[in-house]
């Protein structure tokens, strides 16, 4: 289903960038995500193993490998190939069928999508929302979302994310904690100005 979703996002990543206005909720958190993110790392720390601008190696080999294109290092990636894997995690992660409710909550949870895969974002929000956290949008989680209130699901994934940054291991939480807490109080800030 992924790759499926890659390869249509091809096409579709050119589309959704060429017209800049009006801005799109997916263009305001991409926007967020691309300065959150930065460019290239490869930290001893991160699981991930090397990104740039938060798109892992293998998902960028998925990428590539979708397209039929011969592999790059992650190093390499060029805007429009981060551009369209943000947008197969916006699909993935159903923040199409959340923007329609709350663009708000649909920014948050894309921006923890990419930041710890769609599949822990989707749980994250199924906790907030009493569903079981199995990492899939079904029609139950969606029932569940649908009669949620938006602005205390918002807060309290916010409190979830906080508390899974504070449970990872000690080598990690020394390497990033700091800035994961700051990327949460600089998406707070985000959202606050641009209240719904």
């Amino acid at each position: 289903m992924l790759l499926l979703t890659l390869v249509v996002t091809t096409m579709v990543a050119t589309t959704a960038f060429a017209d800049e206005t009006p801005e799109t909720t997916f263009q305001k958190a991409t926007a967020f995500v691309l300065d959150s993110e930065g460019g290239y790392s490869d930290h001893v720390a991160d699981t991930g193993g090397a990104t740039n601008y938060g798109v892992t190696q293998v998902a960028y080999d998925s990428w590539q490998d979708s397209l039929d294109k011969r592999r790059r290092p992650v190093s390499q990636i060029e805007l429009w190939e981060v551009k369209g894997i943000y947008y197969a995690y916006w699909l993935e992660a159903r923040c199409y069928e959340i923007e329609e409710v709350s663009p708000a909550l649909a920014i948050a949870h894309f921006d923890w999508a990419i930041n710890a895969g769609p599949s822990q974002a989707m749980r994250t929000l199924q906790r907030c929302i009493g569903t079981e956290a199995d990492g899939i949008w079904g029609p139950k989680t969606r029932a569940a979302f649908l009669k949620s209130d938006p602005a205390e699901v918002l807060e309290e994934y916010f409190e979830r994310r906080e508390r899974f940054y504070r449970s990872q291991p000690e080598e990690r939480r020394d390497a990033f904690l700091s800035g994961w807490l700051n990327r949460l109080d600089k998406l707070r800030n985000f959202l606050s100005d641009r209240e719904e």
